[in-house]
């Protein structure tokens, strides 16, 4: 199954039923992506952030500078603006980077 007719079943209400069990899975399955993140990343390593506010630095690339359970430490470039500074972000909002 590919998640074009996952997509189509969902939107023809095939579904419809089991649309909390579809959202609990979906949420769990969120937060395991999130902890394999985390624990993938270490400083230096490159992190595109994406789903944040403000949204100016959704799509920017930072540099982590540490983690903790739930957030990760980052500094963006000059391309932030105001927030190039040092700043925390879920972990949930980080999608690793290769540095090629």
């Amino acid at each position: 199954m590919k998640i074009n007719d996952v997509l189509a079943g969902i939107s023809k209400g095939e579904f419809d039923a089991d649309l909390r069990v579809l959202t609990n899975t979906i949420k769990a399955r969120k937060g395991i992506v999130a902890q394999q993140t985390l624990y993938s990343l270490k400083p230096d390593d490159l992190v595109r952030i994406d789903n944040i506010r403000p949204k100016s630095i959704c799509g920017l690339t930072a540099r982590v500078t540490g983690t903790n359970r739930t957030t990760v430490s980052v500094v963006f470039g000059e391309e932030a603006g105001r927030h190039s500074g040092p700043c925390r972000v879920p972990v949930a909002c980080c999608t690793p980077v290769n540095d090629e």
